[in-house]
């Protein structure tokens, strides 16, 4: 017995150690954990570092987004960090659970396992103190980036409405020139310091070289493009008039063409003046304000030189004639040009130290002008006999610009009365960006019209392209649509994401952050609410009217399904647009419980019956048990869906009467719906005959009088039966299917006059006394039956 003992124990401690052996190999890597805790530490010290510098009473705009900047990176690494050490915490909580708890009945255990248990709970808290700790940095991080955006949008507004004075006021242009005259000075002053210092340090060499260097490569360029034309010019570029997608193409190539020329001159001139060592701090600020001044300028104005094509009317894509064309095209350029001379002006200004009179006299300046462009170019394009038909026979563009022009008189009006009351800055804005946001949706545009032509084209069955995909992929007409379909789709999302971030930056909404904070009702709140939800009802209209005319229409979609769709985006839309404006002004959704009870108090009593409907028709959008243009009968209501809405639905009976139904009873009741699953239905024909006639014939004649109708499907094929033997002769049932039950009235009809005819022509005769015995047809319309 005793011997048995020790080879239990024996077997007990090799066991324990192969435990212990196990676990070693099981063990997390330390140096994960070693890495939170430094980054945590890390961390902390970057964001007490940005608190304190937040705490600060006067902060500029470049600094307020350089803190955003920063604290998002620290939130990022935060919970990266984070989510680093959950699985180094369940591999230690895994092994802890597989040695056990401490023995309860005093027993002891091997030193190892004790050990073991002991140095792994130690890194248990070791985790679980790191990971807490980066948590807590996420949410003060978080904390500091609401009070970011906080301190953005004050600043924001108040620059945006702080008053500088009328330009009704002499004062205000007589400090605006003085500052003027100190502008012109103080430029030739830092160009003359910059130019004695250059000329003392720098290689000149290098700025001798670079023009020279620029021309060889220009004149090379010329060289090999005349070669190029002269040789292969017949093969590649055959004349022919241009289609949409040359147009389209003309336009893009242009505008590449000019921003690629532009950073090219842009880059080497950089590299010049490095390389020739003349680059001061100062020269370098007033370098990169004259790059902003001149090439977007250069860019916008490409864009409208090229879509208003003053010189090829054959290549223009709006409905311009010659003299508006050319007249747009320079009006548009200048606009470009004004709308980066503010901000080239105001950089200017901290550059050379001007005093603040000299920005606010030119901002007052550049708007003033903007308004009267901007009037000239909506006057100009009003009064404009259009496109002739003789310049070409294909499509003109951006004629929905049209229905926003009461918007930027509008705007233009508000513009001119923020100058006349003193608010420049407002006036720059909204004059700016109306300019800035014209641009961007043009082109965005643009390229959305040329990659859907691309697409079209390139998928045409007579094109080369549309050619190999169809041998490559043996797809049909119908799988080629749906491709091309879902080709453009993409493209259109991913102009939506780039073109949506644009718009926002463009416009400085940089500033609303979506997060939980109490709630604070302002007037700015207020409008900033309220502006959200028109964006969001707005986009949502956009995006549903996109979805149903672009894609679900293109796909041939069938219409109950297009319907609950379009109606699911619509109700997703009105949702998100809601949240986010209630999210962007600072409501904290977790302090809803209390009226989320009282609503569930509400709707247990009072708004049971409405809650129910409303839910019932997202059921009915969802699995579409009906749809709209269905047939159906419920009830005693009978008649065609038109509109499936939140509460109810209403269906149109063939009286032309509205019948108004909640949506539980389509749930709960029993519903009839002749139109399911398709729209092919039998209709039935019912044909007295004579004792006197032959059977045989009379049956051959019904049958093909429904055969000979071009709407009677062949299968299933319509038949004739003997349905009963009446007292004056025979009764007769004709059974037939069409495609639409729709039509089944109206071919039932039809087939009644035939066999009238029919009969007529052989000599058979109707019963006297004719007991017609209607199938559940109702007045105008044969009943289907489904097969």
């Amino acid at each position: 017995m005793r011997a048995i003992d020790l080879r239990i124990r024996y077997v007990l401690v090799v066991f324990c150690g192969l435990v212990f052996i196990a676990l070693q190999a099981w063990a997390f890597d330390p140096a994960i954990l070693g890495q939170a805790e430094r980054a945590a530490v890390s961390l902390r010290q970057d964001l007490t570092r940005v608190q304190n510098e937040l705490a600060l009473p006067t902060l500029a705009s470049d600094q307020l987004i350089d803190f955003r900047r920063q604290l998002d990176n620290i939130r990022t690494s935060a919970v990266r960090q984070s989510e680093s050490l959950n699985e180094p915490l369940s591999e230690v909580d895994q092994q802890l659970k597989s040695i056990g708890n401490v023995p309860s009945d005093g027993s002891t255990e091997p030193a190892e396992i004790s050990g073991r248990r002991t140095a792994l709970q130690n890194d248990l808290n070791r985790i679980k103190a790191a990971q807490t700790q980066l948590d807590l940095i996420t949410v003060e991080t978080d904390q500091q980036i609401d009070r970011t955006a906080q301190l953005q949008r004050d600043q924001f507004l108040n620059r945006l409405f702080e008053r500088s004075g009328s330009i009704l006021s002499p004062k205000l242009w007589y400090d605006g020139l003085l500052a003027s005259g100190i502008f012109f000075t103080r430029l030739a002053q830092l160009l003359a310091n910059w130019w004695d210092e250059a000329s003392r340090t720098g290689d000149l060499i290098v700025l001798i070289i670079m023009p020279l260097f620029l021309g060889a490569l220009f004149l090379l360029y010329r060289v090999i493009r005349r070669w190029f034309m002269r040789r292969y010019g017949s093969t590649f570029f055959v004349p022919k008039p241009p289609d949409d997608t040359d147009r389209l193409w003309r336009i893009v190539r242009g505008v590449l063409f000019t921003a690629v020329i532009g950073v090219a001159l842009i880059v080497s001139t950089f590299l010049g003046f490095r390389l020739a060592g003349i680059f001061t701090a100062r020269f370098e600020q007033l370098f990169s304000a004259l790059v902003d001044l001149l090439f977007f300028p250069a860019v916008y104005a490409a864009l409208a030189y090229w879509l208003a094509a003053p010189n090829k009317p054959a290549c223009r894509v709006i409905n311009f004639d010659d003299r508006t064309a050319g007249r747009f095209a320079l009006l548009a350029s200048l606009a470009a040009v004004l709308s980066q001379a503010k901000n080239f002006f105001s950089e200017l200004a901290g550059v050379l130290y001007l005093p603040a009179a000299f920005p606010v006299a030119q901002g007052a300046s550049i708007s003033i002008a903007l308004i009267a462009i901007i009037a000239a170019i909506l006057i100009v394009t009003r009064n404009q006999e259009g496109l002739s038909s003789a310049a070409h026979g294909g499509e003109v563009y951006f004629g929905w610009a049209r229905q926003f022009v009461p918007l930027i008189w509008l705007l233009l009006a508000v513009s001119l009365g923020a100058l006349l009351l003193g608010y420049t800055a407002l006036a720059g804005f909204i004059t700016e960006q109306t300019v800035d946001t014209s641009f961007l949706v043009a082109g965005l545009l643009l390229i959305h019209q040329l990659s859907d032509a691309l697409v079209v084209s390139g998928l045409d069955g007579a094109s080369s392209f549309g050619q190999f995909l169809r041998r490559l992929t043996g797809m049909g007409e119908r799988g080629i649509a749906r491709l091309s379909t879902l080709f453009r789709t993409f493209i259109d999302l991913a102009l939506v994401f780039v073109g949506l971030p644009l718009l926002f930056l463009s416009w400085t909404v940089t500033w609303v952050s979506f997060s939980s904070l109490n709630i604070s009702i302002s007037l700015s709140d207020i409008v900033l609410i309220v502006g959200i939800l028109i964006i969001g009802l707005v986009l949502t209209k956009l995006v549903t009217r996109w979805l149903n005319a672009r894609v679900l229409s293109q796909a041939q979609v069938d219409s109950g399904v297009r319907d609950s769709i379009v109606k699911g985006a619509n109700y997703a839309g009105y949702v998100a647009a809601t949240g986010f404006a209630l999210s962007a002004a600072g409501l904290n959704f977790s302090n809803l419980a209390i009226i989320a009870g009282a609503l569930g108090v509400g709707i247990g009593f009072g708004l049971q019956s409405i809650v129910n409907n409303f839910l019932s028709g997202l059921i009915l959008l969802a699995e579409r048990p009906v749809r709209a243009g269905d047939w159906i009968d419920v009830k005693g209501a009978e008649g065609l869906i038109k509109q499936i809405n939140m509460r109810s639905t209403e269906i149109e009976t063939f009286d032309n009467c509205t019948i108004i139904v909640p949506n539980s009873l389509l749930i709960t009741e029993p519903v009839r719906n002749w139109t399911h699953r398709d729209t092919i239905g039998r209709f039935v024909v019912t044909v007295p005959v004579g004792l006197s006639a032959d059977v045989a014939s009379a049956k051959d004649i019904i049958l093909k009088a429904a055969k000979d109708h071009a709407l009677v499907l062949y299968h299933p094929e319509p038949t004739v039966v003997l349905r009963d033997f009446g007292t004056q002769g025979y009764i007769f049932d004709l059974r037939a299917f069409v495609g639409d039950i729709m039509s089944g009235g109206v071919v039932a009809s039809d087939i009644r006059f035939a066999i009238l005819a029919a009969f007529k022509d052989v000599g058979i005769d109707l019963p006297t006394v004719a007991r017609d015995v209607p199938i559940g047809e109702t007045e105008g319309a044969a009943k289907p039956a489904k097969a």
